[in-house]
């Protein structure tokens, strides 16, 4: 399987998306999406079943020797979940963490979002039971299509509803009345 390294840093974008790599990996499947509001309840909810799942991903690679160079690695608009060293090759291998049961492909796409960001050598989406490694030609299709997306007319990327699972809410007859009812795409 393709690896991440120096010579494929080109991935790195000159520009960065607008959006985050959580939502951004949503249009990228629906590109009228529109972020839903997190409630505050719902915000804490989340954030504690992902810190289980941090710590679980961590032990898991500690223990196939593996060091944590950095946890919430935050930045203008992104925070990189985990980092680590992979010994005794001193490769870096980026980890976006999920709390699901399952390994939806809108999570390796929000994960291949994260090349932007670091030049590590292995991007990986794990969920505290699998670890999915992304192949390179799988980041480099993702950032093209995040490329085409951003270099789309807005109001054609805002009224282009294609709904899907991994990220719509809505099921796909309901989409075109929320239109008329708000002016915009609400999954």
């Amino acid at each position: 399987m393709p690896q991440f390294g120096i010579a494929t840093t080109i991935f790195i974008l000159p520009t960065r998306f607008r959006e985050p790599p959580s939502v951004l990996s949503r249009r990228l499947r629906c590109p009228a999406y529109i972020a839903p509001p997190f409630h505050k309840e719902l915000r804490a909810r989340f954030q504690g079943l992902h810190a289980v799942a941090m710590i679980r991903v961590i032990v898991q690679h500690l223990r196939r020797g593996f060091n944590l160079i950095g946890a919430e690695i935050a930045g203008k608009g992104f925070k990189i979940d985990l980092l680590f060293r992979v010994l005794p090759s001193g490769k870096t291998r980026l980890v976006e963490v999920k709390s699901a049961r399952q390994i939806k492909e809108v999570h390796k796409i929000q994960g291949a979002l994260y090349r932007q960001y670091s030049d590590a050598d292995e991007i990986v989406v794990s969920n505290r039971e699998t670890d999915e490694i992304l192949s390179a030609d799988f980041v480099r299709d993702v950032l093209t299509r995040a490329k085409d997306l951003y270099a789309m007319d807005a109001t054609r990327a805002a009224t282009t509803f294609t709904p899907h699972a991994d990220c719509c809410a809505m099921r796909e007859l309901e989409v075109p009345l929320q239109k008329l009812r708000n002016g915009l795409a609400w999954h």
